[in-house]
This record gives C-alpha cells, structure tokens and sequence, in this order.
C-alpha cells in the first residue's frame, strides 16, 4: 500500500499513523466479517482501509519517477544510478547523505549487510558507525542542514510516511520479526512499476482520475501488448536477478 501511493500512483495519505488505518476481514464468500466474531470465523482474505484525508497530496510525475531511482539506487548499491537520480530531484552531490535518511545507515554500512540485516533497524554501534563515516567523508550537520532545506518539499512528506510505515511493521510484527515484511525491497519492486507510468498527464487529468479511481491514478503504459507491460516486466525480472546476486555476493564477502 505504502509503495503503491509513492511509487506508482503518488497519490498519497501524507498520515497513515495506526489510528486512521482499519483492516476488514471477510469470508470465502467476500462478506464483512465482524470483530466480535473474528475468533469463530476464518477470514480468506482482508482489506486495508485509509481514513481521514485531510492530509493527502499528489506528488508530481518527475518527483515520483526520480525519487523511485533513487530508491532503486540504494536498494541495489548501484552508486551511478543514485547519483543520477540525486540530481534529477536538484540535490547533486548529495548521495553519501541519502541512506542515512532512508536506510538508517551509511553507503559503508549498506555495502556491508543484506537487505534483510538494514530491515532489522539500527544499533547503537550502527549509530557510532554512521558518525566516524560521516566524519571521515568530511560530512558535518551543516551539509545535512542544507541537504534538508534543498531537497523538494514533497520528499520530507515521503520521509514522514517512510517513518510511520517502518512503525506500524514494528508493532504488528514486533522488531525481531519486522524484517520478514522487507519493506525495502517491496518499495523497489513498485519502484521498477512506477517507472512505467507516463508523466504526460495534465493537473486537471489527475485531478479527475483521483476522484473517480484514486488509488489507481497510473494509467496503462503505452508499451503494453496483450495485457502486459514487457519493458515493466523485463525490468522487474532484472531487479530479481540482481537482488539475488547481491544477497550473494553479500553473503561471499562476509565468509571471506
């Protein structure tokens, strides 16, 4: 849900905090199962709901297509493509400060563990890790000052759902478990989709496809035959290979 709205259709509930999210549970016949009959009756399948819109925005098509880049970039390692995508969103030279803010961790550190290890959160060891990097890289509090007053204004709204995203995972599945719900690598599977959405559209398209389907404002990619996106395809086939092939050179690098 959280990468759909940032990376597909950037329509998004900017305060999704525990309090306006409701799940619906239903049957095998696709009716509403009540809460006090959650314990004699076996859901099939469940809905997640968003409530109170009053703090929703819509994220512009270049916004959203760089920042999946960027994503993509920290995901994969992939340096160039993080770099490219850095200046795409007018914050050039900014790229040993962005997993920091997104992975909780340094581009040393993210080079050094798996996915799964940077889904278990941060230990105070990480902590002193990021700051003698930080240091060694001539990185201080006034270039993160000026990195967050330069980057666009919709990115310290992605940064809050990011927060509040990695929270709800926590409690429903507790810190030791939040891991199986790796939401770094969900985000980079809707990344590769969100790159496949045009960006022709006008405000007032947006505007109207938000009224009338607004959790899925992406239109049909032009590439499309016979029901499938190849290029969006193809792209998601590599995105696999490669994060396979980094978990195992990961795991190679840290036996030897």
């Amino acid at each position: 849900l959280f990468g759909e709205m940032t990376f597909v259709s950037g329509f998004m509930h900017c305060d999704p905090h525990g309090g306006n999210l409701l799940v619906r549970f239903f049957d095998s016949q696709s009716r509403v199962i009540p809460p006090h009959q959650l314990h004699a009756k076996k859901a099939s399948h469940y809905e997640v709901v968003l409530l109170d819109h009053g703090l929703c925005r819509q994220v512009s098509p270049s916004i959203r297509e760089a920042y999946g880049q960027l994503w993509l970039g920290l995901i994969l390692r992939d340096m160039d493509m993080l770099k490219v995508a850095a200046a795409s969103l007018g914050v050039g030279g900014t790229e040993e400060i962005w997993p920091i803010f997104l992975l909780n961790r340094s581009w040393g550190q993210a080079m050094q563990q798996s996915n799964d290890d940077l889904s278990r959160g941060i230990s105070k060891e990480d902590l002193r890790g990021i700051g003698r990097e930080l240091k060694a890289k001539g990185i201080n509090r006034s270039n993160i000052l000026n990195f967050v007053g330069d980057i666009p204004r919709e990115l310290l709204l992605i940064f809050k759902i990011n927060s509040l995203a990695r929270n709800i995972i926590e409690e429903l599945l507790g810190p030791d478990r939040a891991h199986a719900a790796n939401r770094f690598v969900t985000g980079a599977r809707c990344a590769v989709r969100g790159q496949h959405h045009g960006s022709e559209r006008t405000q007032a398209d947006l505007e109207r496809e938000i009224v009338e389907k607004p959790w899925d404002v992406a239109p049909a990619a032009p590439e499309e035959v016979m029901g499938l996106n190849w290029p969006a395809l193809w792209d998601r086939v590599t995105l696999e290979v490669r994060l396979v092939v980094l978990q195992a050179l990961l795991w190679i690098k840290s036996v030897f």
